[in-house]
């Protein structure tokens, strides 16, 4: 995920973040114009059950992505003489945009970076980081999922100063 802030200031953070799910889409497309044009040709009977089983295969993983990933994420807080506002808002393919979660910064209480190492191929690990806001009461919100530390930690100093708050693991 590209993370972007709109607008920054002392009182005042937007920032947003774009996801690569056009990207998987347009690239599932692709692969499935390939696997046709590769298998339409062969003079094979079961070329048909090829074509249509890899294209149920790509359609339904394309069909997933798009109701599990959104497009993009934006967030905003900001903070007034008396108290302030956070929220969290998705854009989805199909569903459109829909507000994740909105908090009065009187109820949150400290942000927190969670970091993590996964584990890649040839058994090379990468570091990951997500951001949460832990709140006076409830369960913790989930402000930014998995991404580069470093974007991860940037966006929680610029929000904990806006929000004035504390900011912990970074």
């Amino acid at each position: 995920m590209e993370i972007a802030f709109t607008e920054e200031g002392h009182k005042l953070v937007n920032w947003e973040g774009r996801t690569s799910l056009i990207r998987f889409e347009v690239g599932l497309l692709v692969a499935l114009v390939a696997f046709v044009a590769l298998f339409a040709p062969s003079p094979g009977a079961l070329r048909w059950w090829f074509i249509g089983g890899g294209s149920v295969v790509m359609l339904t993983v394309g069909l997933y992505l798009a109701l599990t990933m959104p497009i993009l994420e934006q967030g905003m807080l900001e903070r007034y003489p008396e108290g302030g506002v956070a929220y969290r808002m998705q854009r989805w393919l199909f569903r459109g945009q829909q507000m994740a979660w909105e908090l009065s910064l009187d109820n949150l209480n400290v942000l927190r970076v969670e970091f993590c190492d996964f584990e890649g191929l040839g058994g090379a690990t990468y570091s990951m980081a997500r951001l949460w806001v832990l709140l006076n009461e409830g369960e913790p919100l989930l402000l930014l999922d998995w991404n580069d530390p470093q974007k991860v930690c940037a966006l929680g100093t610029v929000l904990a100063k806006a929000a004035r708050r504390p900011l912990e693991g970074a």
